[in-house]
């Protein structure tokens, strides 16, 4: 339960920085992470939400440590994101996860792609890169 609370307390606060990032207002909080560590962790919670709908995980990480400069907060947004979809299996939300989800990948400096086969299933890819660069933004032009 502990956990639980935790991780709820974790998402609130990654998704009130994520609605931050839309008014530039802050900069991704990057420090080198395992990503090992953050898929395990996230999936605990996930085996959770998916055990009330039947539906089974099944995660493999790598045995070799995967770490890359990111802001593991925001990265845990995204896997929210996505999964939520996943576990829901339908997309008749409004589209603000998988919106949120585009502009932090591109605040970490990746990049996401998705395919889609009615009947078969989507698949996104996301790419983050090892050492993060500072991306310059544009400002938002107010009406």
């Amino acid at each position: 339960m502990i956990f639980a609370v935790r991780r709820m307390n974790n998402l609130i606060d990654s998704l009130l920085h994520a609605a931050q990032l839309e008014c530039e207002e802050i900069i991704p909080r990057m420090k080198k992470v395992s990503i090992n560590t953050v898929i395990i962790d996230f999936t605990k919670d996930l085996k959770i939400s998916a055990a009330e709908k039947d539906i089974k995980i099944s995660v493999q990480v790598p045995k070799k440590t995967i770490s890359l400069n990111t802001d593991s907060s925001l990265l845990g947004v995204v896997l929210q994101n996505l999964c939520s979809n996943a576990i829901k299996v339908n997309t008749d939300g409004n589209g603000l996860g998988l919106y949120i989800t585009s502009m932090v990948i591109d605040s970490l400096g990746g990049t996401i792609a998705v395919e889609s086969t009615v009947g078969k299933g989507t698949t996104f890819t996301v790419k983050l890169p090892i050492k993060h660069k500072k991306v310059a933004k544009t400002k938002k032009k107010k009406k």
